[in-house]
């Protein structure tokens, strides 16, 4: 017993002076530190803790041989802790971190098992199977939704959360919940750390609200590094209500940032064939010819180039 209190005492000693460092933000000497004391005592809440100081250090390998050695010791000696959910949890991320994604999968699925409250988890593993875009029928994409309701139900000003739920809710034409979404992200969203003003001018051009779309997406222009998306969207709401000119404008000026969005550059051809500009619909298209697959077949079934088919310049389309 006298034994076990020293050691005990001088576990706590070693790890007091780790835990000091680690407020320091010297974080490898922190490891060193935990990692001599762990030559008196293995106490698993430290392990974990020094696993999880690797992930910061982006060395995986060493957090994953942690984890693992954790688990492995607490299975070969029937040992429940009550941090199991969070080396499951642990692994799940340095796996995600190096892309190995089934793995990183099941274990976000054991933390959850295991009982997680961390909305991280919840969100990251929602992230997964969201990226697999399997359609809104698909088992995992309807996992993805519930993954990042109960983020936002753990955590209701996670705000990366709300903008990915409000998103699938667009993909499940949910548009209310949708919204709402958006909005509370946008409440969130102090810093413009996202793109929560391109979202909502989607939300709203989705739902008719032609004013409150074109505020939102005109917002995203102010920001620092607006998407680019928000400058052909605009050219879609503008034509959409006829605002030919302001739609030229923001279809040129998306080409302008990026020649190869090759929307913008048929949809601003069907505005000149709208406006029977001919010539320049041609020039537009002729750009396209070697880049845009099945352009032939576009051309032949939008409605907007009716008057474009029936010219002399479709003709030179054909032979060109």
């Amino acid at each position: 017993m006298p034994f076990n209190y020293f050691k005990k005492r001088k576990y706590k000693k070693i790890t007091d002076v780790a835990k000091e460092l680690l407020e320091q933000g010297k974080i490898r000497e922190a490891i060193e530190k935990f990692e001599e004391a762990f030559e008196i005592i293995i106490n698993i809440n430290d392990f974990i803790r020094v696993a999880c100081l690797y992930i910061d250090l982006k060395e995986y390998d060493k957090a994953i041989q942690i984890f693992k050695h954790i688990i492995n010791h607490c299975e070969e000696n029937d040992i429940e802790i009550n941090g199991i959910c969070d080396v499951y949890f642990g692994l799940a991320v340095a796996y995600d971190s190096l892309r190995q994604i089934s793995l990183a999968i099941e274990n976000y699925e054991l933390a959850i098992k295991h009982g997680t409250l961390a909305p991280e988890c919840y969100y990251f593993l929602a992230c997964l199977y969201d990226d697999m875009d399997l359609g809104i029928e698909d088992p995992k994409t309807k996992k993805a939704l519930e993954y990042y309701e109960k983020a936002v139900e753990l955590d209701n000003e996670y705000l990366f959360a709300y903008v990915n739920l409000g998103a699938m809710y667009a993909k499940f034409k949910e548009n209310d919940k949708c919204l709402e979404c958006f909005l509370k992200a946008k409440e969130l969203d102090k810093d413009h750390d996202t793109n929560i003003d391109y979202n909502l001018g989607i939300a709203y051009a989705s739902r008719g609200d032609f004013e409150k779309a074109e505020y939102y997406y005109l917002e995203e222009l102010k920001t620092e590094d607006p998407i680019i998306s928000a400058y052909y969207n605009l050219g879609i709401l503008y034509k959409d209500y006829k605002h030919y000119d302001k739609a030229k404008y923001y279809y040129l000026k998306t080409i302008e940032l990026d020649k190869d969005e090759y929307n913008a550059w048929f949809n601003l051809a069907c505005l000149y064939s709208i406006q029977n500009d001919y010539e320049n619909a041609y020039q537009c298209f002729t750009y396209l010819k070697y880049k845009m697959k099945e352009l032939k077949k576009a051309i032949e079934n939008d409605e907007e180039l009716v008057g474009f088919r029936s010219s002399e310049y479709m003709k030179k389309l054909e032979e060109f």
